[in-house]
């Protein structure tokens, strides 16, 4: 027990206050550069969220979920993890030779293995983004037509016809024409590719 409180008070003395300090001051700034990142984020992505707001506030709920809160979050967990790694540095790990080349490999691990589902993600993203059709809208993709269910990030499911319903993945949606817009106000469909 001796030995722990010696280790303890010789770290204290080593500067460990200094230490503090200095990573207290990296959380501060990484936590006020994340609120103005956010802010300004949110500032920029809040007109796409408006320009479907007259069809009801599930839809305007549904959009704001998608366009601004996933970059929020993945803004976030990125500043974050730069502010994690400056507070590691200051407490004398050596984060560019130990730490950064194993978060490299494993974001890069990730993105590998997922890259189906993040192609499927984006263009999901883009489809919401854009306000390409959502859910009661009359849409042809491909050789499937009938009216969208359901849109999430990964897949749109479509209503047939005939009554069934068609779960498509995002990344296959290659041209979709939506019937229920007119993309210029003259009555034509909405052509997206």
């Amino acid at each position: 027990m001796q030995a722990i409180a010696d280790l303890l008070a010789k770290q204290w003395q080593a500067g460990l206050p200094l230490m503090l300090a200095r990573a207290l001051c990296a959380a501060a700034v990484t936590e006020l550069l994340v609120w103005l990142v956010s802010l300004r984020l949110r500032k920029a992505l809040m007109p796409a969220v408006r320009r479907a707001a007259e069809r009801g506030a599930t839809d305007l709920e549904r959009r704001t979920a998608v366009i601004v809160r996933l970059p929020l979050r993945l803004t976030r967990a990125t500043l974050y993890t730069v502010g994690a790694l400056l507070i590691l540095r200051v407490f004398g790990l050596r984060t560019g030779a130990e730490v950064l080349p194993v978060l490299v490999l494993v974001v890069v691990t990730a993105l590998v293995i997922a890259r189906g589902p993040l192609r499927d993600a984006v263009r999901g993203y883009l489809f919401v983004y854009d306000d390409t059709f959502g859910p009661g809208d009359q849409v042809s993709c491909g050789d499937l037509s009938g009216i969208v269910l359901a849109q999430q990030l990964r897949t749109t499911t479509l209503q047939l016809p005939d009554g069934r319903e068609a779960v498509v993945r995002n990344a296959d949606l290659r041209t979709v024409v939506n019937h229920s817009r007119s993309g210029t106000g003259s009555g034509t469909p909405e052509h997206v590719s």
